[in-house]
């Protein structure tokens, strides 16, 4: 199933993940924003993030704009997000259990 942009995932299984055919490792999980997530043991906070259907990890309001996953591969910074008040990149940093994951305000930190 593709979605147009801004368009929410209706489906009865909400996550993005592939099902079909694929082996899973354990669910744990985290907070992103005082906001309970569910992710597999050894995905990147982005893409648990993503599977969640949020796109949106920091905030510049000077601009009013979010930034989110863009490159996918640590290159670009666009993912940055807080942990223990410092910023790491949401694609390169693994979901480990019960860890607080914030959104970054570059405006505002």
């Amino acid at each position: 199933m593709f979605l147009k942009k801004n368009q929410k995932n209706t489906s009865p299984n909400k996550s993005l993940r592939i099902t079909r055919r694929v082996e899973r490792s354990q669910i744990i999980n985290f907070e992103f924003n005082n906001q309970l997530i569910s992710a597999h043991q050894g995905e990147t906070i982005a893409i648990a993030l993503l599977a969640n259907e949020i796109r949106t990890l920091s905030y510049n309001a000077a601009n009013k704009t979010g930034s989110g996953l863009f490159c996918a591969m640590g290159v670009c910074q666009q993912c940055l997000v807080k942990i223990n008040e410092q910023n790491y990149e949401a694609c390169r940093t693994h979901v480990m259990p019960d860890m607080k994951v914030y959104s970054v305000n570059f405006n505002n930190e």
